[in-house]
Parts: structure tokens; sequence; C-alpha cells
């Protein structure tokens, strides 16, 4: 499941990566992801 959430991540964040978000809140808001569900 936590791989599955993490595409899912990856991929979001790939689309708001193109839109504005900078790559330092997409790593951090993946970090937050990860450390949510565990």
């Amino acid at each position: 499941m936590t791989e599955f959430l993490r595409l899912l991540a990856q991929k979001l964040g790939m689309k708001f990566r193109r839109k504005l978000l900078p790559s330092a809140l997409l790593k951090g808001n993946i970090k937050n992801i990860q450390k949510g569900p565990t």
C-alpha cells in the first residue's frame, strides 16, 4: 500500500510541479504523506 500511495503522490506531484509547485514543497509533501499512513 505504501508503494501505491508513493506512486500516486509522484504522479500528482509531477502534474502540480508542471503547474507551479516547487520541487522543495513536493518533497516535503511526499515526506508528510509517507509519515502519515505509517
